[in-house]
């Protein structure tokens, strides 16, 4: 997982774990993290989380990247993928940009929680035969690295260690259907 900054939820690239294989094949996942609301509130950016998560994907598109708006379980739990082949660093900035100022960020001992997963799960998917799956980085996060890639995304192995590890140690992390 990536951080985008000091303040938000790490983020795993290439697809997040949290999501099953066939979803993982996505190259960048974003964390919007300190854009997300608790249960009953406003969005930052004013009215529900879906009008949050509507005019965050309006300005992402208003930014040049093809991608829809995110749905209520991504919005609420912070994490948006960014598209497949999409310049990471762009579209951190971008995604920084749109979600504004005003919106809530992470506390410390909440970001320690979110390292501590990563961790974990990095740690899981080793036990489950990835011998050389990477340790998360502290500001860069987690990149899947080989495992991202055809064939080996898709293999049993990865896709098995991917939803157990996934289940387990970052399932609070929300879903995407």
């Amino acid at each position: 997982m990536e951080r985008t900054s000091d303040t938000d939820r790490p983020r795993r690239r290439p697809g997040a774990a949290l999501l099953l294989s066939s979803t993982m094949a996505l190259a960048v996942s974003v964390v919007l993290s300190g854009c997300s609301d608790a249960p009953g509130s406003s969005s930052s950016r004013g009215g529900s989380s879906s009008v949050g998560a509507a005019a965050w994907g309006s300005c992402m598109r208003d930014a040049g990247f093809d991608i829809e708006d995110p749905s209520e379980a991504e919005w609420s739990s912070g994490v948006v993928r960014a598209p497949s082949g999409a310049d990471g660093d762009a579209f951190q900035r971008a995604s920084a940009s749109c979600r504004g100022d005003d919106a809530p960020r992470a506390s410390d001992e909440q970001k320690a929680i979110w390292d501590q997963e990563l961790r974990d799960f990095s740690a899981c998917m080793r036990e489950h035969g990835l011998d050389d799956f990477p340790e998360p980085e502290p500001e860069s996060g987690l990149d899947y690295g080989k495992y991202a890639e055809e064939p080996l995304r898709d293999s049993p192995t990865v896709t098995q260690a991917d939803e157990e590890c996934s289940d387990r140690y970052l399932a609070d992390w929300g879903t995407t259907g």
